[in-house]
């Protein structure tokens, strides 16, 4: 069995196995968690056996979204095959447990068919993933013929591999004129070895196949040749928004002058600051010591954090967060010019998903425990603070104390007089006398005090 890329998603995988054993398959349930365990292990032998054993394991849930979630996190072709076709049988409602994957590992051969077969309907997977484009998988759906229309004669949907020239008039044919044919004038190519990007003629502008050493139409040899330009891929699935224009340099220029004007305005603004000559008006003062007291509190949460000292408990059911469960997929087709005269067509698909509440239990209980109940204050002008009279109960205790110091402060300017208020340390609040001067900054706008900036007058 060739060797698995390590898994991405560890969550997707564990609630891949919590389904299965939810589903009644324990077995396989347990299987994928040792494979999940022996892949971050990051022994690589041991997770080829156990994968080996898991894929091969009968039978299987035949659940829809459990099979959309294994072909989002597998990687591994044999795993995708598998999967692939048990999916495709519960589309198709021809579910049965036979559907099977060859132990051995695949050719190269193999790898490209990419079938699954069902012993009673015998169900081919047409999808072999071809690429990886961030969530989407891109699966081959098929190589077809270009199309192209004769200038000369003007006979339509010519087959750009088969009619190197047009059959009614032997008009060469221009890889230019190439175009992508409509869903019902599709011709598929089978048995076509891709070799490379037509060649074009220096010499008579003919297209001829990359294998070629001399040019079919003229003669001219084709070492100088350039190979065909290629076709836009084109998409069965159209966007209508509108592209949006881009801005010119200039206008983003102006409109960058323009923030960086409002900017250096705002900030002037903010830190414009004038000088006042204060003088002290006044001290205040205010004080506070927080009280706490122990008794019941009644507290909710997860029960699994409840604490143990907890009582009167009282267990309900609540959404606890969502989870994204795999629900079917989006797929759009999209042609991919091979420059030869065919294209591949290409289905991407990604994964749609859908909302599920995950529900728990919680816990509305009761505690004892310490917690504010109140605050003794005091406050009052004047140079001598005192704390508040402090009266504790026998379930109370003092849970902390804080002060604040305030000068009050006037300014006499050609007769305005303002007032204003700066909380200081207390050394500053005892050194300033009533009456003293000192200088201030005060914000130019708004007239807010800076208090920070408070110094003695020189």
């Amino acid at each position: 069995m060739s060797e698995l890329h390590k898994f991405e998603r560890r969550d997707d995988i564990l609630q891949l196995a919590d389904a299965l054993e939810n589903a009644g398959h324990g077995v396989q349930a347990g299987r994928l968690r040792v494979l999940l365990n022996v892949f971050e292990r990051a022994n690589d032998d041991a997770a080829d056996a156990q994968a080996e054993v898991f894929l091969k394991n009968e039978p299987v849930p035949d659940d829809e979204a459990l099979w959309l979630l294994l072909l989002e996190i597998l990687d591994e072709p044999a795993a995708l095959r598998y999967a692939s076709g048990k999916l495709q049988a519960i589309q198709a409602g021809q579910v049965s447990t036979s559907v099977t994957t060859s132990s051995a590992e695949p050719s190269a051969d193999a790898a490209a068919s990419a079938t699954v077969t069902q012993d009673a309907d015998d169900i081919a997977v047409p999808r072999t993933l071809l690429d990886r484009e961030g969530d989407a998988r891109v699966y081959d759906a098929g190589v077809y013929q270009m199309l192209w229309d004769c200038a000369y004669c003007g006979t339509t949907k010519l087959l750009g591999l088969n009619h190197r020239f047009c059959p009614n008039c032997g008009g060469a044919q221009d890889p230019k004129q190439r175009y992508f044919p409509s869903e019902q004038d599709m011709v598929a190519v089978t048995d076509h070895k891709y070799i490379g990007k037509d060649v074009i003629c220096p010499a008579c502008a003919t297209a001829n196949a990359a294998s070629a050493d001399y040019c079919q139409q003229c003669g001219s040899p084709l070492s100088d040749g350039a190979k065909a330009s290629l076709h836009t891929p084109t998409s069965s699935q159209t966007d209508t928004e509108q592209p949006s224009r881009k801005m010119s340099q200039r206008t983003l220029l102006t409109i960058g002058g323009v923030l960086v004007v409002v900017i250096v305005a705002v900030v002037v603004l903010i830190t414009w600051t004038r000088d006042a000559s204060v003088t002290v008006a006044a001290h205040t003062w205010e004080r506070e010591i927080r009280i706490e007291d122990f008794a019941p509190r009644p507290q909710g949460g997860w029960c699994d954090g409840m604490p143990a000292d907890a009582y009167r408990v009282n267990r309900s059911q609540r959404q606890r967060s969502t989870r994204q469960v795999a629900d079917g997929e989006t797929c759009n087709f999209r042609n991919v010019d091979r420059g030869d005269g065919t294209f591949r067509r290409e289905q991407v698909c990604t994964t749609n998903y859908r909302s599920e509440p995950v529900y728990d239990d919680y816990c509305d209980y009761t505690v004892d425990r310490w917690a504010q109940a109140r605050v003794a204050e005091s406050a009052n002008s004047g140079r001598s603070p005192t704390w508040p009279e402090l009266r504790l109960a026998s379930n109370e205790r003092e849970a902390g104390r804080s002060e604040d110091y305030f000068l009050e402060l006037r300014t006499v300017t050609d007769g305005d007089s303002r007032d204003y208020r700066c909380n200081v340390s207390q050394d500053l609040w005892q050194a300033a006398d009533e009456g003293s001067r000192w200088s201030l900054e005060v914000g130019a706008v708004a007239g807010e005090p800076r208090c920070d900036s408070l110094a003695p007058s020189r």
